[in-house]
């Protein structure tokens, strides 16, 4: 009895963390619920991924100067083509989540036959699901420091976090529209905060 109000008293106090947390958490399931979907028909993320790929086999010297590509060659800016790069990276370095499996039964295995299947399309959404987290967040503090007010802050979270429109953008499409927004944000409100360098760094 004595555990279950002190249990009670901390869910009581932690009421809107815990409230945040669960909206995101929910967001973040939608979004890998949609991970695998409609990949076929996504000709952008079949092209970054054949950038992530061959990032590897041409290098980072001539990766921009390379004619011979399967889709087309690549005009985003470094930065994003080293993200796509190490998803790929990682996806190549898969079996490790099997030797983990195996050494100390840390991952289900349903989970490793998922990521053997899905890994690399997981690992290029996966950054613009995270912004898509980070503007949420982003978006709580921001209305709830203007309004002060806690159901206003938490119905803006929602607008962006489960708007079909984001959902498609970063777990369907793959675009990373949301981590250039996020970093962009970022940039202004660090800017306004008079904290010039970093807002240079995330700007660029």
């Amino acid at each position: 009895r004595k555990r279950s109000k002190l249990m009670y008293s901390f869910l009581k106090r932690k009421k809107k963390e815990i409230t945040v947390l669960t909206l995101l958490f929910l967001g973040f399931l939608v979004r890998i619920y949609f991970v695998d979907k409609f990949i076929e028909v996504s000709g952008d993320l079949l092209l970054y991924a054949d950038w992530g790929e061959k990032f590897w086999e041409y290098g980072s010297k001539n990766f921009y100067y390379v004619a011979d590509w399967y889709y087309s060659p690549p005009n985003y800016p470094p930065i994003i083509s080293l993200i796509y790069a190490y998803a790929f990276w990682l996806f190549d370095h898969k079996y490790v989540l099997a030797q983990l499996h195996n050494i100390i039964k840390l991952y289900p295995s349903e989970f490793i036959e998922y990521f053997y299947k899905y890994g690399y399309i997981l690992l290029l959404k996966l950054p613009a699901i995270l912004a898509d987290l980070g503007l949420s967040i982003l978006i709580y503090k921001l209305v709830l420091k203007h309004t002060k007010n806690f159901a206003k802050s938490i119905v803006g979270l929602s607008l962006y976090l489960f708007n079909p429109v984001t959902i498609l953008l970063s777990s369907i499409w793959g675009q990373t529209d949301s981590l250039i927004a996020l970093l962009s944000m970022l940039s202004f409100i660090l800017l306004l905060r008079k904290q010039f360098v970093w807002s240079m760094v995330l700007y660029f």
